[in-house]
């Protein structure tokens, strides 16, 4: 069945919400959204199920629980009555709205990274100066590694005594390299 201007069916829902038709019946049994319009094999869904569905999803992404879904919903509508905004307005604009906001908290949630410990070999160079290598990285031989050495403090023009007091130790960090 082809997506009418303004009528879908279930699986014409589901896949532009991007759910399960199980989850949009679901929805509907739970009275989260409207039950579709008309009878039988006539019964279809419009952009208004569509907007429900998007803030269901949205505030259930949100953390909320079903229970203040339902409870919020009602309140809205119950508001949007008494001020006498017709429900199906609110719901196109939620509709764009709510997509918008999907989008941004996914965004958010995406830029979440979780701290990673890595263990690392530093080589203290001189003071404010190291070579990190990470551990899969096997480390030269101790002439090559000097020799490695001896040219970073070259490029940074130190001379011996301030060298002293290498070090080379393995260690647990983040594997930044502080110059």
């Amino acid at each position: 069945m082809p997506v009418t201007e303004n009528r879908f069916n279930v699986t014409q829902l589901a896949h532009l919400a991007g759910v399960s038709e199980r989850t949009v019946r679901y929805y509907v049994r739970e009275e989260l959204i409207d039950p579709p319009s008309g009878r039988g094999r006539g019964s279809h869904f419009d952009h208004g199920h569509l907007a429900q569905l998007r803030c269901v999803r949205m505030l259930q992404d949100g953390g909320m629980s079903n229970a203040d879904i339902r409870t919020h919903r009602q309140s809205i509508e119950s508001l949007l009555a008494e001020r006498g905004i017709p429900i199906e307005e609110a719901e196109r604009n939620w509709a764009n709205f709510s997509a918008q906001s999907a989008e941004f908290h996914k965004i958010i949630a995406g830029a979440q990274i979780a701290p990673v410990a890595e263990l690392v070999t530093r080589i203290r160079v001189a003071d404010g100066i190291s070579l990190i290598v990470d551990h899969p990285v096997r480390l030269p031989s101790p002439e090559k590694l000097s020799a490695a050495v001896n040219a970073v403090r070259t490029a940074f023009a130190l001379s011996d005594h301030q060298n002293e007091g290498r070090e080379h130790a393995q260690q647990r960090g983040t594997g930044a390299v502080k110059t």
